[in-house]
């Protein structure tokens, strides 16, 4: 309805212009809804009474006419207008199944035909795997084994491992020293003198053989030859003792 109300005021230089222009305007508008009613109860269809009130008052001139027809008329033109949309109906319909039946036809296509070149593809996409394969071993210098992997990985590793153990040296050191004593060269004094074993003094009671021996008894002496250390020196001295009272 908005186009009943559409009116440039704009267009007309003095207010008595306006004002009979208006007066016109509101006089066609009430005369164009009335025509558009009775239009309506003589059964026009809504499309046509929509294509009429979106034309507005200008339609109203073709509106008075299809009235002045009568109710026949009217309902002549409602019933053509329906055969119109159901004639476009059936046409967008037809077209509809006939664009899907063409993409189905299109797509069954595409598939036969790449069913009946499925061997070319797959000697195609076998190609390209062995291509991309080439290049792949050619950046990473792949040759059994890869030089890339042995150059930065590899060798790497071998490395930082060398790396690790050596920058634990001190600490190693520092853990045996802790341990164990090591002699150096300058600390170490060489005796040249024949070892000698000598006997205590014996307490008074059973001498080395079982009899009675004062405490009085002297020391001996014995010297060892072939000792090399004190327990070597200490079995000795027991041997010579045997000896001493077999």
């Amino acid at each position: 309805m908005s186009n009943l109300a559409k009116f440039d005021t704009t267009a007309y230089r003095t207010p008595t212009s306006l004002i009979s222009a208006l007066t016109k305007r509101v006089a066609s508008t009430k005369q164009f809804t009335s025509v558009m009613s009775q239009l309506r109860k003589m059964g026009l269809d809504s499309t046509t009474y929509q294509q009429f009130i979106a034309a507005g008052v200008d339609a109203l001139p073709q509106a008075k006419n299809l009235l002045a027809g009568g109710a026949s008329k009217v309902k002549q033109v409602a019933s053509l207008q329906g055969q119109l949309s159901k004639a476009s109906n059936s046409f967008a319909s037809t077209a509809a199944n006939d664009l899907y039946g063409a993409g189905v036809n299109a797509a069954k296509g595409l598939v036969k035909g790449l069913q009946s070149q499925q061997a070319q593809i797959d000697l195609q996409m076998s190609k390209i795997a062995a291509s991309m394969v080439k290049s792949i071993k050619g950046h990473l210098g792949i040759h059994s084994p890869s030089r890339v992997f042995d150059r930065e990985v590899g060798q790497m590793v071998g490395a930082g491992l060398e790396r690790g153990i050596y920058s634990k040296v001190n600490d190693l050191a520092d853990a045996t020293a802790a341990l164990v004593a090591v002699p150096t060269a300058r600390s170490l004094t060489l005796d040249m003198s024949v070892p000698t074993a000598r006997m205590p003094r014996q307490f008074a009671g059973l001498d080395l053989l079982g009899q009675p021996q004062s405490a009085a008894a002297g020391d001996r002496t014995y010297n060892i030859y072939e000792a090399t250390s004190a327990e070597a020196t200490a079995m000795a001295v027991e041997r010579r003792e045997r000896a001493q009272y077999a």
